[in-house]
């Protein structure tokens, strides 16, 4: 059903959305779907970070 995506590509994506609310000449409701895709994308990728951050922990952990 999903295709698993790489973390580069979800950057690529955020960027691309935040060109494109820097470019302003969207519709003002296009607008607020880019910054809420935008929300949603750091927040992915800050949860990401976070739960590798947390594997590594758990290696570390278990090579001790």
């Amino acid at each position: 059903m999903f295709k698993k995506v790489e973390t580069k590509e979800i950057k690529s994506i955020l960027e691309r959305l935040e060109s494109e609310l820097k470019f302003g000449d969207s519709p003002f409701q296009r607008r607020g779907e880019v910054r809420s895709l935008i929300c949603y994308l750091e927040t992915w990728l800050e949860w990401r970070d976070y739960r590798e951050r947390e594997h590594y922990k758990e290696v570390i952990q278990s090579e001790s």
